[in-house]
């Protein structure tokens, strides 16, 4: 399960929240989205099936708290707030009662506060008491960490009100990316539920604070003008920038002015429209010729730079092509950096759906911040193929017949 985008809400507002299910070939495919004044907006994606049931290997509950012995008082009282400020926490937000910790692991006990336990029997899991049962290792920390998403989740029992959630910390060799491992188990030492690759990235806290606030007013009546003009049929600048766009931030804004009804001419520009009109009556039929001409020119250069490393096998093609469909690259080098090539962790998202449904297999969510070039990432490829299961097929017998 991938989060898209937040949800905010305003206060005294209302969204009607639904989930889409689609049928796919292990299971079911789901998005869940947003709809508010007949927009809607994708907030998370994942897929879904029922596995066979069985013992996973799991520490027990007993060997887990000799281990984590240490409590830390500090980590309850820290858990409620948010050192970015970007977050505050409701009354539903209180379950967790102790933190004890280990080396690169540690336990938390929770116990549902008053409105959680007055719901849980309609949940499968509480959301909020999973949130707890995730967060509380970030409360170690400044908060400064944001999650992408569950690598996967199994679900074996209802989770009761009263459940110990234990973290072990995945070395991702990377500060800027942090992958845990979760069990939940009850008071009797079942296990009931299990996280693996839960991953969260760093932020830049004053940036999306400045985004979310100051920002905000300025980008609702950006577009609201925006909006106006395209109804007219004029040409619009919808994120104010006065330079080019990468590719992928463009294929974004297109998916985003398609989902909205702005009229029936609408024309986007990354200037400022009296420079593009000012542009436009400059234009004549040299002037294009010249342009063509040195974009050509641009793109037999590029193609000749010394730089780029071809795809060496059907695999790194395949990922190269796959590359640059969400990027929006007409050429990715082998050796490219993702990040560099203009992707971000959405883009990221994107594209481990894309790879799981054309090459059939499922790569950990961290796995572009670990090895974010083609090459790495069909190395990777091949090593999970490695590590999957052969099949059994069962051959039919022919009957033995003699020979004239």
């Amino acid at each position: 399960m991938a989060f898209v985008a937040p949800m905010p809400v305003a206060d005294g507002g209302a969204a009607e929240l639904r989930v889409h299910l689609t049928p796919s070939g292990d299971g079911m495919d789901f998005e869940v989205v947003s709809v508010v004044g007949g927009r809607s907006r994708q907030h998370a994606r994942g897929a879904a099936s029922w596995i066979r049931g069985g013992q996973e290997h799991a520490a027990e509950l007993a060997e887990v708290r000799a281990r984590c012995s240490h409590a830390s008082s500090d980590d309850i009282a820290h858990v409620f707030s948010s050192a970015s400020g970007l977050l505050s926490f409701g009354p539903r937000w209180t379950s967790l009662r102790s933190v004890y910790l280990g080396q690169n692991e540690a336990l938390a006990r929770l116990e549902a506060g008053p409105e959680v336990a007055a719901e849980i029997d309609g949940f499968g899991f509480h959301p909020a008491l999973l949130d707890e049962a995730t967060a509380f290792l970030g409360a170690r920390n400044d908060h400064s960490f944001l999650p992408i998403g569950y690598g996967r989740i199994v679900v074996h029992a209802p989770v009761p009100g009263r459940v110990w959630s234990h973290a072990i910390q995945r070395d991702t060799g990377s500060a800027e990316i942090v992958a845990v491992d979760f069990t939940l188990y009850d008071d009797d030492g079942g296990k009931i539920l299990t996280i693996s690759d839960f991953v969260l990235r760093r932020i830049d806290r004053d940036s999306v604070a400045q985004t979310v606030g100051e920002g905000a007013k300025e980008s609702v009546e950006d577009r609201a003008v925006a909006e106006e003009s395209a109804a007219a049929g004029m040409a619009v600048d919808l994120d104010g920038a006065k330079a080019g766009i990468s590719p992928a931030d463009g294929a974004d804004a297109f998916r985003r002015l398609l989902a909205v009804g702005l009229g029936t001419q609408v024309v986007v520009n990354a200037t400022p429209l009296p420079e593009f009109v000012a542009g436009v009556r400059e234009l004549t039929q040299d002037t294009v010729a010249e342009e063509l001409d040195g974009a050509a020119a641009a793109d037999g250069a590029h193609a000749l730079d010394e730089d780029h490393v071809a795809p060496r096998n059907e695999l790194e093609s395949t990922l190269a092509g796959l590359w640059g469909e969400v990027l929006g690259a007409r050429q990715v080098s082998v050796e490219q950096d993702f990040f560099e090539l203009g992707g971000n962790s959405l883009v990221a998202v994107q594209l481990i759906a894309l790879i799981r449904k054309k090459i059939g297999v499922r790569l950990p969510m961290r796995s572009l911040f670990q090895v974010p070039t083609v090459a790495g990432m069909a190395s990777l490829v091949e090593e999970l193929r490695g590590q999957q299961p052969v099949k059994q097929v069962a051959l039919t017998r022919l009957p033995r017949q003699e020979r004239a």
